[in-house]
Protein backbone atom coordinates (compact mmCIF):
# COMPACT_ATOMS: atom_id res chain seq x y z
CA UNK A 1 0.00 0.00 0.00
CA UNK A 2 2.90 2.27 0.64
CA UNK A 3 3.78 2.27 -3.02
CA UNK A 4 0.29 2.89 -3.73
CA UNK A 5 0.96 6.60 -1.59
CA UNK A 6 4.25 7.27 -3.10
CA UNK A 7 3.53 7.24 -6.57
CA UNK A 8 0.33 9.67 -5.84
CA UNK A 9 2.97 12.05 -4.28
CA UNK A 10 4.85 11.78 -7.32
CA UNK A 11 5.01 15.08 -9.39
CA UNK A 12 4.33 14.21 -12.19
CA UNK A 13 4.30 18.03 -14.06
CA UNK A 14 7.67 18.60 -13.20
CA UNK A 15 8.53 15.16 -14.53
CA UNK A 16 9.97 13.92 -10.66
CA UNK A 17 9.43 9.94 -10.94
CA UNK A 18 11.31 8.19 -9.51
CA UNK A 19 11.59 5.13 -12.21
CA UNK A 20 13.16 3.08 -10.29
CA UNK A 21 10.24 2.75 -7.45
CA UNK A 22 8.18 2.54 -10.63
CA UNK A 23 10.30 -0.51 -11.35
CA UNK A 24 9.61 -2.16 -8.19
CA UNK A 25 5.58 -1.23 -8.13
CA UNK A 26 5.13 -2.49 -11.71
CA UNK A 27 7.03 -5.63 -9.94
CA UNK A 28 4.82 -5.65 -7.38
CA UNK A 29 1.77 -5.98 -9.34
CA UNK A 30 2.85 -8.70 -11.60
CA UNK A 31 3.93 -11.30 -9.04
CA UNK A 32 0.40 -11.37 -7.34
CA UNK A 33 1.63 -11.53 -3.44
CA UNK A 34 -1.07 -8.95 -2.55
CA UNK A 35 -3.38 -11.23 -4.20
CA UNK A 36 -1.50 -14.52 -2.63
CA UNK A 37 -2.78 -12.85 0.66
CA UNK A 38 -6.14 -12.43 -0.39
CA UNK A 39 -6.27 -16.24 -1.31
CA UNK A 40 -4.93 -16.76 1.88
CA UNK A 41 -7.52 -15.37 3.74
CA UNK A 42 -10.17 -16.98 1.45
CA UNK A 43 -8.93 -20.55 1.90
CA UNK A 44 -8.67 -19.96 5.17
CA UNK A 45 -12.41 -20.39 6.27
CA UNK A 46 -12.61 -23.33 3.42
CA UNK A 47 -9.57 -25.34 4.94
CA UNK A 48 -11.22 -25.38 7.90
CA UNK A 49 -14.79 -26.33 7.19
CA UNK A 50 -12.63 -29.05 5.43
CA UNK A 51 -10.63 -29.86 7.94
CA UNK A 52 -13.47 -30.00 10.75
CA UNK A 53 -16.26 -31.32 8.71
CA UNK A 54 -20.29 -29.98 8.99
CA UNK A 55 -21.09 -32.89 11.18
CA UNK A 56 -20.91 -30.86 14.37
CA UNK A 57 -23.64 -27.41 14.55
CA UNK A 58 -21.20 -25.74 16.95
CA UNK A 59 -18.34 -26.30 14.48
CA UNK A 60 -19.96 -25.47 11.80
CA UNK A 61 -21.19 -22.55 13.35
CA UNK A 62 -17.59 -21.05 13.96
CA UNK A 63 -16.20 -22.15 10.48
CA UNK A 64 -19.16 -19.55 8.94
CA UNK A 65 -18.52 -16.84 11.24
CA UNK A 66 -15.20 -16.94 10.72
CA UNK A 67 -15.68 -17.22 7.27
CA UNK A 68 -17.79 -14.27 7.18
CA UNK A 69 -14.81 -12.29 9.13
CA UNK A 70 -12.09 -13.43 6.10
CA UNK A 71 -14.98 -12.21 3.38
CA UNK A 72 -15.38 -8.68 4.81
CA UNK A 73 -11.83 -8.16 5.45
CA UNK A 74 -11.64 -9.04 1.64
CA UNK A 75 -14.72 -6.13 1.17
CA UNK A 76 -12.83 -4.04 3.12
CA UNK A 77 -9.27 -4.49 1.65
CA UNK A 78 -10.74 -4.17 -1.92
CA UNK A 79 -12.43 -0.55 -0.69
CA UNK A 80 -9.41 0.44 -0.11
CA UNK A 81 -7.80 -0.71 -3.10
CA UNK A 82 -10.03 1.20 -5.22
CA UNK A 83 -8.72 4.73 -4.71
CA UNK A 84 -5.35 4.05 -5.43
CA UNK A 85 -6.01 2.05 -8.34
CA UNK A 86 -7.55 4.59 -9.61
CA UNK A 87 -5.06 7.08 -9.45
CA UNK A 88 -1.75 4.74 -10.65
CA UNK A 89 -4.09 4.55 -14.01
CA UNK A 90 -4.43 8.57 -13.99
CA UNK A 91 -0.68 8.76 -13.24
CA UNK A 92 0.11 6.00 -15.71
CA UNK A 93 -1.85 7.76 -18.25
CA UNK A 94 -0.61 11.67 -17.74
CA UNK A 95 3.12 10.19 -17.97
CA UNK A 96 2.44 9.00 -21.49
CA UNK A 97 0.87 12.05 -22.75
CA UNK A 98 3.71 13.98 -21.14
CA UNK A 99 5.70 16.42 -22.59
CA UNK A 100 8.38 15.86 -23.88
CA UNK A 101 8.06 12.94 -24.42
CA UNK A 102 9.41 9.79 -22.64
CA UNK A 103 12.13 7.64 -23.57
CA UNK A 104 11.10 4.48 -24.50
CA UNK A 105 12.28 1.96 -22.02
CA UNK A 106 10.24 4.76 -19.36
CA UNK A 107 6.95 4.27 -22.19
CA UNK A 108 7.38 0.65 -21.84
CA UNK A 109 7.68 1.29 -17.77
CA UNK A 110 4.62 4.03 -17.75
CA UNK A 111 2.46 1.27 -19.93
CA UNK A 112 3.00 -1.58 -17.94
CA UNK A 113 2.04 0.09 -14.58
CA UNK A 114 -1.19 1.31 -16.22
CA UNK A 115 -2.08 -1.75 -17.85
CA UNK A 116 -1.31 -3.74 -14.90
CA UNK A 117 -3.22 -1.22 -12.65
CA UNK A 118 -6.31 -1.89 -14.86
CA UNK A 119 -6.13 -6.13 -14.70
CA UNK A 120 -5.90 -5.09 -10.60
CA UNK A 121 -8.96 -2.89 -11.00
CA UNK A 122 -10.85 -5.37 -13.01
CA UNK A 123 -9.66 -8.11 -10.49
CA UNK A 124 -11.16 -6.12 -7.46
CA UNK A 125 -14.44 -5.65 -9.58
CA UNK A 126 -14.70 -8.97 -9.99
CA UNK A 127 -14.23 -9.88 -6.54
CA UNK A 128 -16.39 -7.64 -5.18
CA UNK A 129 -19.60 -9.07 -7.57
CA UNK A 130 -18.72 -12.15 -5.83
CA UNK A 131 -18.61 -11.79 -2.58
CA UNK A 132 -22.25 -9.33 -2.98
CA UNK A 133 -23.68 -12.32 -4.73
CA UNK A 134 -23.02 -15.21 -2.87
CA UNK A 135 -23.82 -13.34 0.57
CA UNK A 136 -27.10 -12.09 -1.07
CA UNK A 137 -25.78 -8.55 -1.34
CA UNK A 138 -26.83 -8.15 -4.82
CA UNK A 139 -29.82 -9.21 -6.27
CA UNK A 140 -30.18 -8.95 -10.06
CA UNK A 141 -32.36 -6.53 -11.68
CA UNK A 142 -34.06 -8.65 -13.80
CA UNK A 143 -36.19 -6.86 -16.57
CA UNK A 144 -37.25 -8.24 -20.27
CA UNK A 145 -34.52 -7.78 -22.58
CA UNK A 146 -33.65 -8.58 -26.25
CA UNK A 147 -30.63 -10.69 -25.78
CA UNK A 148 -28.57 -9.88 -28.69
CA UNK A 149 -28.86 -6.04 -27.93
CA UNK A 150 -26.79 -7.48 -24.85
CA UNK A 151 -24.17 -9.33 -27.32
CA UNK A 152 -23.80 -6.37 -28.86
CA UNK A 153 -22.68 -3.95 -26.18
CA UNK A 154 -20.44 -7.03 -24.79
CA UNK A 155 -18.79 -6.69 -28.40
CA UNK A 156 -18.49 -3.13 -27.92
CA UNK A 157 -16.83 -3.39 -24.76
CA UNK A 158 -14.31 -5.74 -25.89
CA UNK A 159 -14.06 -4.26 -29.74
CA UNK A 160 -10.50 -2.60 -28.58
CA UNK A 161 -8.96 -5.39 -26.99
CA UNK A 162 -9.88 -7.61 -30.22
CA UNK A 163 -9.37 -5.98 -33.10
CA UNK A 164 -7.34 -7.98 -35.11
CA UNK A 165 -10.20 -11.10 -33.78
CA UNK A 166 -12.86 -12.82 -36.30
CA UNK A 167 -16.04 -12.62 -34.15
CA UNK A 168 -18.94 -14.66 -35.25
CA UNK A 169 -22.59 -14.25 -33.87
CA UNK A 170 -25.69 -16.82 -34.88
CA UNK A 171 -28.64 -15.93 -32.95
CA UNK A 172 -31.28 -18.19 -33.00
CA UNK A 173 -34.89 -16.20 -34.97
CA UNK A 174 -37.28 -18.28 -32.02
CA UNK A 175 -35.56 -16.26 -29.27
CA UNK A 176 -37.78 -14.79 -27.13
CA UNK A 177 -37.69 -11.85 -24.00
CA UNK A 178 -35.45 -12.80 -21.91
CA UNK A 179 -35.72 -11.44 -18.29
CA UNK A 180 -32.29 -10.79 -16.56
CA UNK A 181 -30.08 -8.13 -15.12
CA UNK A 182 -28.58 -6.31 -18.65
CA UNK A 183 -25.71 -5.50 -16.57
CA UNK A 184 -24.73 -8.65 -15.16
CA UNK A 185 -25.46 -10.28 -18.15
CA UNK A 186 -23.13 -8.52 -19.92
CA UNK A 187 -20.10 -8.89 -17.64
CA UNK A 188 -20.72 -12.90 -18.53
CA UNK A 189 -20.25 -12.28 -22.00
CA UNK A 190 -17.45 -9.41 -21.43
CA UNK A 191 -15.62 -12.40 -19.31
CA UNK A 192 -16.47 -15.16 -21.34
CA UNK A 193 -15.15 -13.30 -24.72
CA UNK A 194 -12.01 -12.24 -23.26
CA UNK A 195 -11.22 -15.50 -21.69
CA UNK A 196 -11.69 -16.82 -25.46
CA UNK A 197 -9.31 -14.45 -27.13
CA UNK A 198 -6.83 -14.46 -24.20
CA UNK A 199 -6.55 -18.49 -25.16
CA UNK A 200 -6.82 -18.21 -28.76
CA UNK A 201 -4.57 -15.35 -29.41
CA UNK A 202 -4.67 -12.15 -31.00
CA UNK A 203 -6.26 -13.64 -33.95
CA UNK A 204 -8.49 -15.93 -32.90
CA UNK A 205 -11.95 -16.95 -34.49
CA UNK A 206 -14.54 -16.27 -31.92
CA UNK A 207 -18.23 -17.38 -32.23
CA UNK A 208 -21.40 -16.46 -29.95
CA UNK A 209 -24.33 -18.76 -30.61
CA UNK A 210 -27.75 -18.12 -28.63
CA UNK A 211 -30.55 -21.27 -28.89
CA UNK A 212 -33.68 -22.47 -27.56
CA UNK A 213 -33.93 -25.35 -25.37
CA UNK A 214 -36.86 -26.57 -23.93
CA UNK A 215 -37.59 -23.64 -21.13
CA UNK A 216 -34.61 -22.58 -21.62
CA UNK A 217 -32.03 -19.87 -23.52
CA UNK A 218 -28.25 -21.45 -23.74
CA UNK A 219 -25.60 -18.90 -25.00
CA UNK A 220 -22.31 -20.32 -26.06
CA UNK A 221 -18.85 -18.40 -26.54
CA UNK A 222 -16.56 -20.35 -28.70
CA UNK A 223 -12.98 -20.02 -30.01
CA UNK A 224 -10.42 -21.93 -31.97
CA UNK A 225 -7.79 -21.94 -29.51
CA UNK A 226 -6.38 -24.86 -27.83
CA UNK A 227 -9.35 -26.33 -25.60
CA UNK A 228 -9.45 -27.10 -22.47
CA UNK A 229 -7.52 -29.75 -21.19
CA UNK A 230 -9.04 -33.39 -19.31
CA UNK A 231 -8.89 -32.37 -16.23
CA UNK A 232 -9.17 -28.54 -15.90
CA UNK A 233 -12.99 -28.93 -15.68
CA UNK A 234 -13.27 -29.31 -12.06
CA UNK A 235 -11.12 -26.48 -11.40
CA UNK A 236 -11.77 -23.98 -14.36
CA UNK A 237 -14.56 -22.18 -12.78
CA UNK A 238 -13.51 -21.80 -9.11
CA UNK A 239 -12.37 -18.47 -7.52
CA UNK A 240 -8.26 -17.90 -7.77
CA UNK A 241 -7.98 -21.61 -9.26
CA UNK A 242 -5.17 -21.80 -11.93
CA UNK A 243 -5.19 -24.85 -13.71
CA UNK A 244 -2.53 -26.64 -16.16
CA UNK A 245 -4.12 -24.29 -19.13
CA UNK A 246 -3.84 -20.97 -17.58
CA UNK A 247 -0.09 -21.49 -16.68
CA UNK A 248 1.32 -18.59 -18.20
CA UNK A 249 -1.66 -16.79 -19.06
CA UNK A 250 -2.25 -13.05 -17.29
CA UNK A 251 -5.07 -13.20 -15.05
CA UNK A 252 -6.40 -14.35 -11.08
CA UNK A 253 -8.98 -17.12 -11.82
CA UNK A 254 -11.97 -14.53 -11.18
CA UNK A 255 -13.54 -14.21 -14.58
CA UNK A 256 -15.51 -17.72 -14.67
CA UNK A 257 -15.95 -17.47 -11.18
CA UNK A 258 -18.13 -14.26 -11.43
CA UNK A 259 -19.86 -15.98 -14.53
CA UNK A 260 -20.54 -18.74 -12.75
CA UNK A 261 -22.13 -16.65 -9.71
CA UNK A 262 -24.10 -14.09 -11.74
CA UNK A 263 -25.83 -17.17 -14.11
CA UNK A 264 -26.54 -18.94 -11.07
CA UNK A 265 -28.03 -15.78 -9.46
CA UNK A 266 -30.60 -16.21 -12.21
CA UNK A 267 -31.01 -19.61 -11.83
CA UNK A 268 -29.20 -21.15 -14.67
CA UNK A 269 -25.77 -22.85 -15.13
CA UNK A 270 -22.38 -22.50 -16.81
CA UNK A 271 -20.50 -25.47 -18.32
CA UNK A 272 -17.90 -26.86 -21.09
CA UNK A 273 -19.39 -27.15 -24.38
CA UNK A 274 -17.64 -28.85 -27.19
CA UNK A 275 -16.61 -25.88 -30.06
CA UNK A 276 -17.38 -26.17 -33.69
CA UNK A 277 -13.97 -24.23 -34.16
CA UNK A 278 -12.24 -27.51 -32.54
CA UNK A 279 -11.03 -24.71 -29.36
CA UNK A 280 -12.91 -24.05 -25.91
CA UNK A 281 -16.79 -23.63 -25.84
CA UNK A 282 -18.61 -22.17 -22.78
CA UNK A 283 -22.39 -22.45 -22.42
CA UNK A 284 -24.83 -20.48 -20.00
CA UNK A 285 -28.38 -20.60 -19.76
CA UNK A 286 -30.77 -18.62 -18.62
CA UNK A 287 -34.99 -19.44 -17.60
CA UNK A 288 -37.28 -18.57 -20.52
CA UNK A 289 -40.21 -16.95 -18.30
CA UNK A 290 -43.96 -16.08 -19.58
CA UNK A 291 -43.55 -12.38 -21.20
CA UNK A 292 -46.98 -10.84 -19.05
CA UNK A 293 -49.66 -9.65 -21.31
CA UNK A 294 -49.11 -6.24 -20.08
CA UNK A 295 -46.00 -6.31 -21.97
CA UNK A 296 -46.75 -7.65 -24.90
CA UNK A 297 -45.43 -5.79 -27.83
Amino acid sequence: MQLFVNLQRQRVGSRRVEWGMLGRFVATLRSGSWLYRLEKIFAGGEGLLARTGATDPTAAAAVSASQRLRESIVIALSHDLRGPLTSVVGLGELLLRSTPALAQDQVDLASAMRDEAVRMSEMVSNLLDILRIQNGGTSPRQEWHVLEEVVGSALRVTSQRLTRCLITTNMSTDLPLLRFDAVLIERVLVNLIENAAKFAGPDAHIGITAVTHGSWAEISVYDNGPGIPVGDETCLFERFSRCESTAGKPGYGLGLSICRAIVQAHGGAIWISPSPYNGAGLTFSLPMALLPPTCGL
